[in-house]
Formats: structure tokens, C-alpha cells, sequence
């Protein structure tokens, strides 16, 4: 199963949570698509959150937030609108969102300016005119608490995010802030590989049967990363030990594993005694090696390959062999410095061979 931009939106909110200690849970695909529990002073309030990718082939309007679900047998009381109105159920006070690839008209604009600012203070006649309009599409939309269009809009928030990749590349800048925040102390490789749980974790979340198992605690959280940091960053007493496992987790056969031991020694042997006769060369290879791996990995996790363990090896060395071919300077150290280089990644806990697991 690839990561969607929902996962991606919730592991924001759980990097957040990190933080904050004001959202107490993620829930993934429980009462909404994401939805937030905070506390604020004594008591808590619930955030339902709607998150809408690249399905859409234009801006967001209003017509289109109204607009009935032709997908689904029941036909009234699916628009985007509704279906998040319907949410406020709940005795506890709560709010919404709604997350898009795709920006809005300006007849929505107004909604994406945050709750409480003085922004949206100043844009109040387009908020009562947007009530006006939801009115009129929709009539006798209400809630189970009997609130309506007006409630909707005062307590909306619209969130353009424009891509996946862009949510990504975010979550990973608040991460990396996080972990040092915290004291944790990894390598870059290491970051986005712990990043990748994180995100499998919340995907398992959203595909759980039993409701607690969709819930992502804000302690239990610190707990699996603080053991998750302490595996990374110590893979283990004897070399090549955490190579070899995530080898064999692929299902890859034994000769190769004895291999890759092997070249995994001869690249540190080598390091040790010229690394610092041409360190620019090194470290430039070293680095190109590290960002295939990762480009690599994080297609086979989004579900671009359906390789299994031995296909992705193989597409893994048969990379390398592209970049010793095409670069002058991974040519001249040769492939089998370039083997090495991934194996040695490997047992850092910088890279592995099969999908992502928590």
C-alpha cells in the first residue's frame, strides 16, 4: 500500500504532537479522514479534518463543495459540505478543516485565513455572504446537534497544501527541528528512514478494524520514538549484523548476503586507508549514493514498484551500476566501492530492501 496525502497530512499533526502537548490524539480514518483531539485548558475539542488530493482538475468553489457524491448508492447528503456539518455530533466543543491539493476561488478564500485573526475579521461580509450561498445550495443541511451553514463557516479552516511532496518536504524540516529538540541526534538518511515509519505507522492506523487502533497517543508516540531513534542510531554491537537482518527480512539468499558482508568490509577497509586523499570525490559519490537509495525507497514505499525483496536489490545495484557509468569520479572508485557504500548504509539503518514497516 502506497502513502496518500492523507497519511502524509496526519503525520503533520503527529509531529506536532511531538511538541504540543495541546493535541492529546491522531485519529486516522475514524470519525473523519484525520481527526485532531485537543486539549484547551480543562476541558477538550474535537477537529474533523477532510483531506482531498488531485482529484479534482480545478480550483475548489462552492458549487463543488455542494455537490452530491455520484459515486456512492445514496445520493443525498454526500457533498463535501454535508459530510463534514455531519461530524458535529459530539458533546465537546469542535471545528473543521478541510485539506486541498487544489486551491480555491475567492468565493472561498475567506475560509483559508486562521479561526480568532484579524484577517479574517476584515473579510466578515464574504464569510456571511459564503453562508448565504451554502443556504441556498443546501438548504436543510444540519447537523445531529442541529447546527447549520453559519456554524459550518465560523468554525472552518481551508487549507491549500498543493501536493504531496510539498506536505513531505514540510513534515521532514519540522522533524528533523523535532528530533534535535528532543535531544535525538541522527544522520539525514536516518531522519527520513524514521520519517518512513512514522508514516507506515499512521498508515497502519487508517486500515486498523478496532477503533483504538486508529488512535495515535501523544505519549505512547514519544515512547515508539525514542525506541525507534535508539535503534537507528545503535544498530547493534557487531558490524554488518543489522545488514544482514534487513537482508534476510527481504528474503534475499545467502550467498548474496556473504557477499555483501564482504564487499561491506573491502569499502571500509578502503575508506579507512585513502578516504582523505581525494575527500571531494568521496564525499560527492557518497552523498549521489545516499539520495538514489532514498529516491529508491521511497518509490517502493509509495507503491511505484511492486518489487519484492530480491527484484528491489537488484534494482538497487543495478542503479549503482548506472552511477558508475555515467560519473567519472563513482567510476574511477569503481562499482564494487559502491556496493560497499549501500551495504554500509544499510547496517547504519540508512536503507533496506523492502517496504517500510512501524
Amino acid at each position: 500500500m502506497g502513502f496518500n496525502l492523507q497519511d502524509h497530512v496526519a503525520a503533520s499533526y503527529c509531529i506536532r504532537m511531538m511538541a504540543e502537548s495541546s493535541i492529546k490524539e491522531v485519529w486516522n480514518e475514524a470519525h473523519d479522514d484525520v481527526t485532531l483531539i485537543w486539549q484547551l485548558g480543562a476541558g477538550e475539542e474535537v477537529e474533523f479534518i477532510q483531506v482531498k488530493g488531485h482529484e479534482l482538475d480545478q480550483l475548489w468553489s462552492i458549487a463543488r463543495l455542494c455537490e452530491q457524491d455520484t459515486k456512492t448508492k445514496r445520493r443525498s447528503c454526500t457533498s463535501i459540505f454535508e459530510r463534514s456539518l455531519s461530524r458535529h455530533r459530539c458533546s465537546e466543543p469542535c471545528r473543521f478543516r478541510i485539506v486541498t491539493a487544489r486551491p480555491v476561488m475567492d468565493e472561498l478564500r475567506p475560509l483559508t485565513l486562521p479561526l480568532g485573526s484579524k484577517q479574517r475579521a476584515e473579510v466578515e461580509s464574504g464569510l456571511s455572504a459564503l453562508v448565504v450561498k451554502l443556504a441556498e445550495k443546501l438548504k436543510d443541511a444540519r447537523s445531529p446537534n442541529g447546527t447549520d451553514g453559519a456554524f459550518w463557516v465560523s468554525r472552518t479552516v481551508w487549507q491549500e497544501v498543493h501536493s504531496l511532496d510539498a506536505v513531505r518536504a514540510h513534515n521532514l524540516l519540522a522533524f528533523e527541528t523535532e528530533l534535535e529538540r528532543l535531544g535525538h541526534l541522527l544522520l539525514a538518511g536516518q531522519r527520513e528512514e524514521l520519517y518512513q515509519k512514522l508514516v507506515r505507522k499512521i498508515g497502519d492506523a487508517a486500515t486498523a478494524r478496532q477503533a483504538e487502533q486508529k488512535k495515535i497517543r501523544r505519549d505512547p508516540l514519544l515512547k515508539w520514538l525514542s525506541e525507534a531513534v535508539d535503534s537507528l542510531a545503535h544498530p547493534g554491537p557487531l558490524g554488518g549484523l543489522k545488514m544482514a537482518e534487513k537482508m534476510e527480512a527481504a528474503k534475499l539468499p545467502e550467498d548474496a548476503v556473504m557477499a555483501a558482508h564482504e564487499s561491506r568490509n573491502r569499502y571500509r577497509l578502503r575508506s579507512l586507508r585513502d578516504r582523505y586523499s581525494e575527500p571531494l570525490a568521496h564525499a560527492w559519490v557518497e552523498g549521489e549514493i545516499v539520495a538514489r537509495l532514498s529516491t529508491l525507497r521511497a518509490r517502493l514505499d509509495a507503491g511505484d514498484y511492486a518489487d519484492d525483496g530480491p527484484s528491489f536489490h537488484k534494482r538497487c545495484l543495478d542503479n549503482l551500476t548506472d552511477l558508475c557509468a555515467a560519473s567519472p569520479d563513482a567510476g574511477k572508485l569503481g562499482l564494487a566501492f559502491l556496493h560497499g557504500c549501500m551495504y554500509s548504509i544499510t547496517d547504519r539503518c540508512g536503507h533496506r530492501f523492502r517496504r517500510v514497516t512501524p
